[in-house]
């Protein structure tokens, strides 16, 4: 057993035992896991050159879509002749 310091247990003290299989199968299949994780973080599937010229196509067809022409734009409106037209 490594040495304490002040009561808190060194770092060997805490890793799982080499015959003990079930905590020592839990702690690889853990570090397959973030194994795995790093990998797929690290390989992204679209380039981001790729990702952002989808993006600008989503975005400009969006824009396309909420035009108007030049026929629907309102008329200016001046609320001194609408108040006179009224009283």
């Amino acid at each position: 057993m490594a040495q304490e310091h002040a009561g808190i247990p060194a770092i060997a003290d805490l890793t799982p035992a080499a015959e003990d299989k079930s905590v020592s199968g839990l702690v690889s299949s853990l570090t397959d896991l973030k194994r795995q994780k790093v990998q797929s973080d690290t390989n992204c599937p679209l380039s981001p050159t790729a990702r952002q010229a989808k993006d600008k196509m989503q975005r400009d067809h969006a824009f396309a879509q909420e035009g108007v022409a030049a026929a629907e734009i309102p008329k200016p409106w001046d609320a001194d002749k609408e108040h006179k037209r009224w009283k």
